[in-house]
């Protein structure tokens, strides 16, 4: 279905809408020295459930941490295992793998992750809202990881409203059924944080719900202001599932606990970072347009990495 010609304020974002950590940074010190300080961090107040959860996600996020930490030798397995065992810990396998995960993908006191989103028309990388939005986040790190928007193009384009990406369908720039996309149905995802931490998640299988998740709503108010990424949707509750839009207004009368005239709500996930990246977003919402609100000129999202 394709987006209406909406303005702003009407109508919201549609189209089928379909841890905790800080962004890797160049630091200046030895990286051992910052990687195993990060690690003697995360594993102060570490329990068992944390550990098995730092391994469950490691599994899946391995490949990142290669190339992130471990492709050039940064942390020797001899400085791990003398960090671990001062711990308390025994940890039986890769242990220099192990430590990235935990230092890098538990939920620990670290910071939220980050997604580099990089587009034809530039990058911005936002803070992903894991620890206060653990079922959308994860649903958008799975989908990330599994590089799932690769290739994709931006589908919908309002000036002084939002930008909107995400739709499988729109590897063809072309495609008539942009904004109608969305994960497979029955695929499923972890949850990577939140109370319900390692249990896994199905989108839905019927229906307008198929591909989807549910709506989150049970959560903190964070509201559609310049910036923020919120999910998409079909109009109708429960039908967000990896299309996504970035605000580039103050758009509350989006956010689900609005009485105004919106039709649909968009529960908030993320936030640009930094005034260059939302520069880049402000820079493709004075795109060109056809009468269907898409980018005359293509809009490719080359691939969105998770930090």
């Amino acid at each position: 279905r394709m987006p209406p010609k909406g303005k702003k304020g009407k109508g919201g974002a549609k189209g089928k809408g379909g841890a905790g950590v800080e962004a890797p940074v160049e630091v200046e010190q030895d990286p051992e020295k910052y990687i195993l300080g990060q690690l003697k961090s995360a594993l102060t107040d570490a329990t068992d459930e944390d550990l098995e959860l730092g391994a469950a996600m490691l599994s899946e996020q391995l490949p990142t941490l290669q190339s992130t930490y471990l492709a050039e030798g940064d942390v020797s397995t001899a400085a791990v295992q003398e960090v671990l065992q001062d711990a308390g810990l025994e940890i039986h396998g890769k242990e220099e793998s192990l430590m990235a995960g935990l230092c890098v993908f538990t939920p620990l006191k670290l910071a939220n992750p980050r997604a580099v989103v990089e587009t034809s028309a530039g990058t911005f990388t936002a803070e992903i809202f894991l620890s206060k939005m653990p079922v959308t986040a994860s649903n958008f790190v799975d989908l990330a990881t599994a590089k799932f928007y690769d290739g994709t193009h931006i589908h919908r384009v309002v000036e002084d409203f939002m930008v909107q990406l995400g739709c499988p369908h729109t590897v063809d720039p072309k495609a008539g059924n942009a904004g109608e996309g969305a994960p497979p149905p029955g695929s499923s995802f972890k949850l990577l944080a939140g109370p319900k931490a390692g249990e896994t998640l199905v989108r839905g299988t019927e229906g307008d719900e198929s591909g989807c998740i549910p709506d989150e709503f049970d959560c903190e108010k964070i509201s559609n202001t310049v910036g923020t990424l919120a999910m998409a949707n079909n109009d109708k509750p429960n039908t967000g599932g990896s299309q996504f839009f970035v605000n580039v207004a103050d758009n509350a009368m989006l956010n689900f606990w609005d009485d105004s005239e919106a039709e649909s709500k968009h529960p908030v996930f993320g936030k640009v970072v930094g005034e260059d990246g939302l520069d880049v977003v402000h820079k493709i919402a004075k795109s060109r347009t056809d009468d269907n609100e898409r980018p005359v000129k293509a809009l490719k999202v080359t691939r969105i990495t998770i930090l």
